[in-house]
């Protein structure tokens, strides 16, 4: 995906001014923004995704030469020039988690997180992958009944590790999914917007998550998260990615040509 020009390049200056909290110690005040974001990343013309909360673009890294992810969140009103605290809360809620999640094969980790108050951003960089789930299934050729099993384990264990390190998620579903890795087809957990670190002699209460991979009991809150296991939405997670694989071999096989699809 990409912007109008003029767009992008309100982006790549935007981002190039950002100040860099970087292992959770804000950037002193007199140091300028813009030469710690140039020892660290270049940005590009390339948006990968769009939503509320912001958008995520591609940026590389100066010391490696490697791709990188940019979540950019904005916390505050332009119009009014004014930082909210509830979301630059959130924001950094988002990257503690991430931190505490820490390193995993199969969970997006986080390199470095940005914040600019003049700006009303908060920037988080992480490892870039190829794209979700689903999209990158579209995209690629008929995936075989091992390749299918292996991608659920590999999902498997990267929601098992976010436990683990006492986080529940909140939001599994086949878009918070990401093929990336060496090869670009390992299964990576996504998207920790909505997570929450397990509270001390409690459980998790509230309604969190998308809608059509809830249980009904999460829908009308009768059922508190817990932070060892997230039964139901597996079973819609990957049938969705069940399904998008057995419908583009039928497509291909011509068994829905003339079906209206």
């Amino acid at each position: 995906m990409c912007l109008e020009d003029s767009t992008v390049r309100d982006v790549s200056n935007n981002v190039k001014k950002i100040l860099a909290i970087d292992n959770c110690q804000k950037a002193s005040p007199a140091t300028d923004g813009s030469d710690l974001f140039d020892q660290f990343y270049k940005p590009t013309n390339e948006v990968l995704g769009e939503g509320g909360f912001g958008f995520v673009a591609k940026v590389i890294s100066s010391a490696t030469g490697k791709s990188r992810a940019v979540k950019v969140i904005y916390v505050g009103s332009k119009s009014k020039g004014k930082v909210d605290l509830q979301l630059v809360a959130d924001a950094q809620r988002e990257v503690e988690i991430m931190r505490k999640v820490g390193s995993h094969k199969n969970v997006v980790e986080l390199q470095r997180s940005f914040f600019d108050n003049s700006l009303l951003i908060y920037t988080v960089v992480m490892e870039k992958c190829e794209g979700n789930m689903l999209e990158a299934l579209d995209q690629i050729a008929q995936i075989s009944n091992r390749k299918f099993v292996l991608l659920v384990r590999e999902m498997l264990l990267g929601t098992a590790h976010v436990h683990k390190c006492g986080v529940v998620h909140r939001d599994l579903k086949p878009e918070n999914f990401l093929l990336g890795g060496q090869d670009g087809c390992t299964a990576k957990l996504c998207d920790f917007g909505l997570a929450a670190l397990k509270p001390k002699g409690r459980l998790l209460r509230g309604r969190y998550g998308t809608l059509p991979y809830m249980s009904h009991r999460s829908v009308l809150e009768e059922w508190p998260s817990r932070c060892f296991w997230q039964p139901w939405p597996w079973p819609d997670t990957i049938s969705g990615v069940s399904w998008c694989n057995s419908l583009r071999t039928h497509l291909r096989q011509g068994a829905l040509r003339g079906s209206g699809f």
